[in-house]
């Protein structure tokens, strides 16, 4: 079975934080990634979807924003040369 994972909104970064199941210490996706277990405990965190997703989740964030910025300023160049 698939271990669920707790998670926390921290209000002052506007990111989300794993909660160790073991020791309840609040990690960044960049802990996970890098130590692959809790770096305050060792606890061996068991990889499925939901921590794949919480990992690459400011990835997928930049991207989406760049991209956005990118239809934006697009569009704008569009306006101003009456394509729009």
């Amino acid at each position: 079975m698939s271990m669920k994972y707790q998670f926390k909104n921290n209000e002052d970064t506007n990111k989300r934080l794993l909660i160790c199941p073991e020791c309840g210490e609040q990690l960044v996706g960049t802990d996970i990634e890098i130590f692959q277990a809790c770096p305050y405990c060792d606890q061996k965190l068991e990889r499925n979807c939901e921590l794949e997703d919480f990992i690459i989740e400011p990835l997928v964030q930049r991207w989406i924003n760049k991209h956005i910025m990118f239809d934006k300023e697009d569009n704008v160049t569009q306006s101003r040369a009456g394509l729009l």
